[in-house]
């Protein structure tokens, strides 16, 4: 029987190819790019910080990608391994943009080298939407629409003692205002947490912690009671 994370993770190597083939604009002039189910040993997470998708900057020549397809690349089992172990690489020091959630989960007694993982709405490293053109956007935006609600369902199932689901806010890519947030889109597309979730994103398992600048101040600020949430909350089940 193939690893489950395995097996997740070469779904998503097809879908992105699958997606450059058809829609090449949407990304970066990069052939190291992968598309990135989780950062982190997902296996051991209780908190899953969730926000849009991997930025092609984490895909820089320092970071010490291999060329995204041929001889030399990554296999499935080689992504794997290199996301489970994103958080404790001796060679590679995670991207810069996780020092600031670090210090917020700290608040929980949290950390992504221990208890923590993170998760995005979507895999692909695309271009930054400001980069877009309005129908690119509205292509990227159906992309998300149709295939993200199972890419969450099933990365989120395989995580399988997260207690606490901390989304940060941004913008999903669209060609019409109003443009949903990270928030609403999970609050509505995580059919499992249906009935559970405070719509506000006021309360756990499913928060709404602000931008990525203001999420130190949201978890400080509800430190003690997410504390006790975590000391006493069951895991979740997001996997039939």
């Amino acid at each position: 029987m193939p690893n489950p994370i395995v097996a997740l993770v070469d779904k998503e190597m097809a879908a992105f190819r699958e997606l450059q083939l058809a829609h090449p604009s949407l990304f970066p002039d990069n052939n190291t790019l992968y598309p990135i189910p989780f950062f982190g040993d997902i296996r051991r997470a209780e908190v899953v910080t969730l926000a849009l998708n991997p930025a092609h900057p984490e895909f820089v020549p320092e970071r010490r990608w291999p060329i995204g397809c041929g001889s030399g690349s990554l296999t499935a089992v080689g992504l794997t391994n290199r996301l489970l172990s994103y958080f404790d690489s001796p060679r590679t020091r995670r991207h810069q943009w996780f020092d600031v959630c670090e210090q917020g989960l700290a608040a929980l007694g949290c950390s992504y080298q221990t208890n923590a993982a993170h998760v995005d709405v979507h895999p692909f490293p695309t271009k930054f939407a400001r980069h877009l053109n309005q129908n690119e956007k509205r292509i990227l935006g159906e992309v998300i629409k149709t295939q993200s609600p199972e890419h969450m369902l099933s990365v989120l199932g395989l995580c399988n003692r997260v207690k606490l689901i901390v989304v940060i806010r941004y913008a999903l890519p669209s060609d019409v205002a109003p443009t949903l947030t990270t928030f609403e889109f999970v609050r509505d597309r995580l059919s499992p947490l249906a009935g559970l979730v405070d719509t506000t994103g006021h309360e756990p398992p499913l928060l709404d912690a602000g931008s990525h600048a203001g999420i130190v101040g949201f978890l400080h600020q509800h430190q003690a009671r997410l504390n006790t949430f975590l000391h006493t909350a069951p895991t979740m089940i997001l996997s039939p």
